[in-house]
């Protein structure tokens, strides 16, 4: 479904940050949790092959792990996980404006900008209340969740810092 609707009407992508199928399970039902792995495993799946689509990428260049990572950034094992999903993320923003600057209008554009940038700093505040603020340097040779979320909203300094202090004590 999420490969049609990126084909055929962008406008349907309510928040390409949140890219993804997500299942919805009913608390108390007696099958909840029955088929939850295997539903996560097919779901994380088709997240990677839409953002392959997105991409016009093959298996090799993303990874499911890059997609887990996106859809739950909690469970991240890494600052570099965190730092990875961050540059695929703002990959795919980059892609999708791309391909579709002609149909979206400038709030539209801006919306995904500001949704991009919110989930950025999700994903760069994970990554320091994890791994601590010497997540910040990045990965080796460019930059990770935190630098990319300055760069983006470099009006933000308060946020910053009253991030980078929670983290120390």
């Amino acid at each position: 479904l999420w490969n049609r609707l990126l084909q055929q009407h962008p406008h349907s992508i309510a928040s390409i940050p949140n890219i993804g199928i997500f299942h919805r399970k009913h608390c108390g039902s007696s099958t909840s949790g029955k088929h939850s792995a295997q539903q996560n495993l097919e779901a994380n799946d088709i997240s990677l092959r839409a953002m392959q689509s997105v991409l016009s990428c093959n298996d090799t260049e993303l990874d499911i792990k890059l997609v887990t990572t996106i859809k739950k950034p909690d469970d991240a094992l890494s600052a570099s996980d965190l730092d990875k999903a961050a540059v695929l993320l703002s990959e795919l923003e980059s892609s999708f404006l791309r391909d579709n600057s002609n149909i979206l209008t400038e709030r539209e554009e801006g919306l995904i900008r500001l949704d991009c940038d919110a989930r950025i700093g999700e994903l760069a505040s994970i990554c320091i209340k994890k791994f601590g603020r010497n997540a910040t340097s990045g990965l080796s040779g460019s930059s990770g969740a935190w630098q990319i979320w300055v760069s983006r909203c470099p009006d933000q300094n308060l946020e910053r810092i009253s991030l980078l202090c929670h983290t120390c004590s």
